[in-house]
């Protein structure tokens, strides 16, 4: 008889009730100990806020288990633990006191009602990239161009490597761009003010409205990057607010030749205050 072969597969591991972080060191035991695995590893655990989801802020973890499983039968293996450990559902996105889910399982390709391989919202998921980043996850478990990201974070400390705007983290990329991106917004906005104020309003629109192509073709691009690489809306949102007023007070003070005033201040501690919240996770 044949044996099968082992392949790789990554599991995600959730929890925010209860002793979350007691609950996913006993399920990765557990993964490992199922019939079929030959070797697991596992992720640190990561702290994140729900996303479509309620309750307290979720303990997160990915393993990778080399298993002889088919996917369907792994799926079952998975939900019993599940439900070894309480897991209810009593309506969608519910807190829950352990959630399991199959990433990817070796190059298999699944789209069933119960089971899509590999995960169709995991290259949306900060809290499942980054566990799963640790373990150097295959490119199909990501999708294509957050695994070249992945990749590029992994590989930007090589010696010798290029440095190139793919090397930088998401982060950097995003936010750069999104900076410049302000800049040509603040112009677009306000600019006309000082330079076209003499000007019929349509002329100062359609000038503006040129310079404003430049903050699209910036901003666009950096959202995507941003997206696809973990950073939630939110997330985005706050950070352009942050950008918007870093650029806007010393253009409205050297350029515009406004007065600088201790508002300026208290909105920035407003928004340190916003980031604080949307970033802590």
């Amino acid at each position: 008889m044949t044996v099968p072969a082992a392949r790789a597969a990554y599991v995600g591991l959730g929890a925010n009730l209860g002793d979350a972080r007691g609950t996913l060191r006993q399920a990765l035991a557990e993964l490992a100990a199922l019939p079929g695995v030959d070797a697991s590893r596992a992720s640190s655990l990561w702290r994140s806020a729900p996303v479509e989801a309620s309750g307290p802020d979720f303990v997160n973890a990915v393993a990778e288990l080399h298993t002889t499983l088919e996917p369907m039968a792994l799926l079952r293996a998975l939900q019993a633990i599940e439900r070894r450990h309480g897991r209810e559902r009593p309506y969608p996105n519910a807190p829950r006191t352990l959630d399991l889910d199959l990433l990817a399982h070796g190059e298999s390709v699944v789209d069933t009602e119960p089971l899509r391989l590999p995960h169709p919202r995991l290259h949306r998921r900060a809290f499942v990239l980054r566990p799963l980043l640790e373990l150097a996850p295959p490119p199909v478990a990501a999708g294509p161009r957050t695994a070249r990201r992945l990749a590029a974070r992994r590989d930007r400390s090589t010696p010798g490597a290029p440095c190139t705007m793919n090397s930088l983290p998401v982060a950097v990329q995003t936010f750069g761009l999104l900076t410049l991106s302000n800049v040509f917004m603040t112009w677009a906005w306000y600019g006309h003010l000082k330079t076209l104020g003499d000007r019929p309003w349509w002329i100062a629109a359609l000038l503006s409205w040129g310079v404003a192509l430049f903050e699209y073709l910036l901003q666009v691009p950096a959202n995507r990057i941003g997206f696809e690489g973990g950073i939630n809306l939110a997330q985005l949102k706050i950070g352009q607010e942050v950008i918007t007023l870093a650029v806007f007070v010393p253009f409205s003070v050297f350029v515009m030749q406004q007065p600088l005033k201790w508002d300026y201040l208290w909105a920035g501690l407003c928004l340190l205050g916003a980031v604080y919240f949307i970033f802590r996770s």
